[in-house]
């Protein structure tokens, strides 16, 4: 009788010490389940803040909403199935995410640097053509001068004084 006591014993303390080492593996693969999401949150902020920066340099963005609605669809989706439990689940979906949400902020940055680009080839080229133009005005300038000089000395030389008779 002792020995069935202390095989039930043991058998409830087996149990219960699975049972708390399974609870132990459940809570760690919902916090690892956690993290990536948090990451995945952070990328997906990242792209977003990547996306105000290239607009405000004059990039066309709207291609780049669409994926980030696609990558904040999977986030939503991913969360979703984390509250229901399923943390394999979660953690896939949030990877995913979080590559959309990498190919989204590097195709911001790559916009927003050709945008740097061609603002700075456009500054280049209104500078030169102003430098260009000001100096063929100044030029025009001193050619129309030194034209309107010589016809006016050639007018003044080819008059011919006239004695005027004093009538009074």
């Amino acid at each position: 009788m002792y020995c069935r006591r202390s095989r039930l014993i043991f058998v409830i303390v087996l149990v219960l010490s699975l049972r708390s080492f399974g609870i132990l593996v459940f809570a760690e693969a919902g916090d690892d389940a956690a993290s990536v999401l948090l990451d995945t949150e952070e990328k997906v902020v990242s792209a977003y803040l990547e996306i105000v920066h290239a607009e405000s340099t004059g990039g066309n963005v709207s291609g780049l909403l669409v994926r980030l609605n696609e990558a904040e669809d999977l986030l939503t989706q991913a969360r979703v199935v984390y509250k229901l439990g399923d943390f394999e689940e979660s953690a896939r979906l949030a990877v995913l995410c979080s590559a959309v949400s990498s190919e989204v902020t590097q195709e911001a940055t790559n916009l927003r640097l050709e945008m740097f680009r061609v603002r700075t080839v456009n500054l280049w080229l209104s500078l030169t053509l102003s430098l260009v133009s000001i100096a063929v005005v100044g030029l025009g300038c001193f050619w129309g001068w030194r034209v309107f000089k010589r016809r006016f000395y050639k007018r003044v030389l080819k008059m011919k004084p006239e004695v005027a008779v004093d009538e009074s």
